[in-house]
């Protein structure tokens, strides 16, 4: 049975950074409905920036189409992979140990928690450790490796990042699958409270 994927309309409509004016804006086919949301800028402003929104509503066509292309190529072995034990999510060998400490007690209390390996930056954003050193000096040593390689298309998280990478686009959907159910389920169960099932991620680095 394939696996089918889908794309949120809200990705061709929302989040349009307009450099010039410093802004995020919704895009919508119609002009003139687009000038007066953003009416604070003057009529040849808003044409200029219609045409940026038009140039990037092409590049996020182009990486839609980029992904399946990336995929395939690394699902046909096109790539060969420098280190395959960073593929396979293994905890022991993986993950910082405080993490581990940190699920198991999640784990054991079944309830909302205060631990000290997690740090909030602000409201609802969260910083704790995960991986161990050996991990990530490994997956930036294959990332170094796939971003070097001029004959595979690379699919840059957003317009903002130029090294950035999408972890599935290397191959690590699986890993983070196993990694998102088994685990990272259980610390946003007790962080944010709720008893939701995650059933997404978009894992990326942003410079190697």
């Amino acid at each position: 049975m394939s696996t089918k994927f889908a794309i949120c309309k809200c990705f061709y409509e929302r989040n349009f950074y307009i450099h010039r004016w410093d802004k995020h804006v919704k895009f919508t086919t119609n002009f003139d409905e687009f000038a007066s949301e953003n009416k604070e800028f003057k009529l040849d402003e808003c044409k200029l920036a219609f045409k940026d929104i038009e140039a990037e509503l092409e590049r996020r066509g182009q990486f839609i189409r980029g992904l399946s292309d990336v995929r395939r190529k690394i699902a046909n072995n096109y790539y060969a992979k420098i280190d395959q034990s960073i593929f396979a999510l293994n905890p022991k060998n993986h993950f910082d140990p405080r993490f581990i400490d940190l699920v198991s007690k999640i784990r054991e209390r079944k309830c909302d928690v205060n631990l000290p390996q997690v740090k909030m930056l602000s409201e609802e954003i969260f910083v704790f450790p995960v991986f161990n050193e050996d991990f990530c000096t490994k997956l930036k040593i294959e990332l170094a490796n796939f971003n070097s390689r001029s004959d595979l298309p690379k699919n840059r998280p957003n317009t903002m990042s130029r090294n950035g990478i999408l972890l599935d686009d290397l191959g690590m959907t699986n890993f983070f699958d196993a990694f998102r159910d088994d685990f990272l389920q259980s610390v946003c169960g007790a962080l944010f409270n709720f008893k939701s099932t995650l059933d997404s991620h978009r894992y990326l680095n942003t410079s190697i």
